[in-house]
């Protein structure tokens, strides 16, 4: 799930303070983030993370317009998009058609569309997704 700070006006850091917990030694500790302006993370999908999208913090910031959930991406023919996540795990990549009457087609079995290719490096660090043909894609990695 990648999460956008989009303001770009007032500077402005925005804070997720509904991310889960982590263990620390014994102690659970609070998994907070905040984002500077114009900064943006890969989150993998946990249940907060979901939570926060749905109707937390993440959703709050989006219906302000200070806050992206995913992302759109406009491909020409032949263009790649490359997604720096540094998961170290092999990530769920969904990719959804946008057309003129919103989404259309969603990929998640690359072996049946050869229009999109969706590759992971060896390190399980980066994705990159080819179009083959002109098109914008929403874009969710996990």
């Amino acid at each position: 799930m990648k999460l956008t700070n989009l303001d770009t006006v007032n500077g402005n850091r925005i804070e997720f303070n509904d991310l889960g917990t982590y263990i620390k030694g014994v102690s659970p500790q609070p998994l907070n983030m905040a984002l500077d302006m114009n900064a943006a993370v890969y989150l993998p999908d946990s249940g907060e993370v979901m939570y926060s999208c749905q109707s937390g913090d993440a959703k709050r910031y989006a219906k302000a317009g200070l806050a992206a959930i995913n992302e759109t991406v406009a491909f020409g023919a032949g263009d790649h998009y490359v997604i720096n996540h540094n998961f170290g795990f092999l990530p769920r990549v969904t990719v959804a058609e946008v057309t003129g009457t919103g989404v259309n087609t969603i990929y998640t079995d690359w072996s049946a569309n050869a229009a999109i290719t969706v590759v992971t490096n060896a390190a399980l660090t980066q994705t990159t997704i080819t179009s083959a043909s002109a098109v914008s894609l929403h874009i969710r990695i996990s």
